[in-house]
């Protein structure tokens, strides 16, 4: 396989006053095409700083990272932008769904200048989730999965390399969990990179992947 993303002497400092937090501490290591990464750490302990670092949302106090070929720190604010357009889904946990549109609506709302072209692969992705009655229905009337769902189905509308997960499951119920983390499986079995951030290393139970643990910053790699 070929290498994806190249971590290298990645630190991130956050300066509040006259004190200093470094979220990530020197990391280095590198992702392969087609890889499913855990990355383990209890709260606080930097892994959605480092999720942040690898898809261009945050950059690097020092060190770089190089993904697809492209250093993220020397892109612009408008290469960035395609970049991670191109590229990378973007799966948060809290969701971030836009509560006065609907399930469909949420998934096409960043392409609303192109709408007409997404539209169509937006309803299939919603469907392929077992969402294709809840389309119309906004996230208040959407239980937590489905939420999740519709969040998963907005970060693949792009058909992205990447699909970076912050802590998928943690806002729902161990069976709504479940079903999160299949379908997170199953598109890494049709080729997706997918790099999950979370609290919980069992969830791969049983799975093939490489797992990254971060405590204090500092990440170690460790097989499953």
């Amino acid at each position: 396989m070929n290498k994806l993303i190249i971590v290298d002497s990645v630190s991130k400092v956050y300066t509040q006053g006259s004190s200093s937090v470094c979220a990530v501490d020197s990391a280095t290591f590198e992702i392969e095409d087609g890889e499913l990464i855990l990355i383990c750490g209890p709260s606080g302990s930097g892994k959605s700083t480092l999720l942040y670092l690898m898809s261009g949302m945050l950059k690097p106090s020092s060190g770089k990272v190089v993904v697809a070929g492209r250093q993220l720190n020397g892109l612009s604010e408008l290469e960035m932008a395609r970049f991670r357009k191109e590229t990378i889904g973007f799966v948060f946990q809290a969701f971030n769904l836009i509560p006065s549109l609907s399930a469909l609506e949420n998934v096409v709302a960043s392409r609303m200048f192109d709408s007409e072209k997404h539209q169509k692969r937006a309803q299939e992705i919603l469907e392929s989730m077992g969402l294709a009655h809840r389309t119309q229905h906004l996230p208040s009337e959407l239980s937590g999965g489905e939420q999740q769902r519709v969040a998963i189905a907005r970060a693949l509308l792009n058909d992205p390399r990447i699909i970076f997960a912050d802590e998928p499951t943690g806002n729902l119920d161990s069976k709504a969990g479940k079903n999160i983390i299949d379908i997170l499986k199953k598109l890494n079995r049709k080729g997706k990179t997918v790099i999950i951030a979370t609290h919980n290393p069992s969830i791969l139970n049983g799975l093939e992947s490489k797992r990254l643990n971060i405590l204090d910053g500092k990440v170690q790699e460790s097989g499953e």
